[in-house]
């Protein structure tokens, strides 16, 4: 239980850093939002197309951080359904005698 508890928090570590600097640079823009000389670039048409290729980079580079912090599932150490699965298809091996012998 301990393990399951530590590893859910290392999962999660990706996710706050990710949160984290989307709050800050929320909050940094936000600030410059107010003062007219850093956003007035981007009232121009070169400016917006500028600024909409600015927040897809930002939005794909956080997309793709969320994609390395998603765990893949590992495989089931006792998975009982895919072992007899298995088990069922070395039974049914065509042209094989029971014996294993053709």
């Amino acid at each position: 239980m301990r393990a399951r508890r530590q590893i859910a928090a290392d999962q999660a570590k990706p996710r706050t850093t990710a949160r984290t600097v989307t709050v800050i640079t929320l909050g940094v823009l936000g600030m410059l939002a107010f003062t007219g000389d850093y956003i007035e670039p981007y009232g121009s048409p070169l400016g917006q197309v500028i600024l909409a290729v600015l927040l897809s980079a930002y939005v794909a580079t956080l997309l793709w951080m969320r994609r390395m912090a998603v765990a893949k599932p590992l495989p089931r150490f006792l998975d009982l359904q895919a072992r007899n699965a298995h088990h069922a298809s070395q039974r049914s091996v065509p042209g094989e005698k029971e014996g294993g012998f053709a």
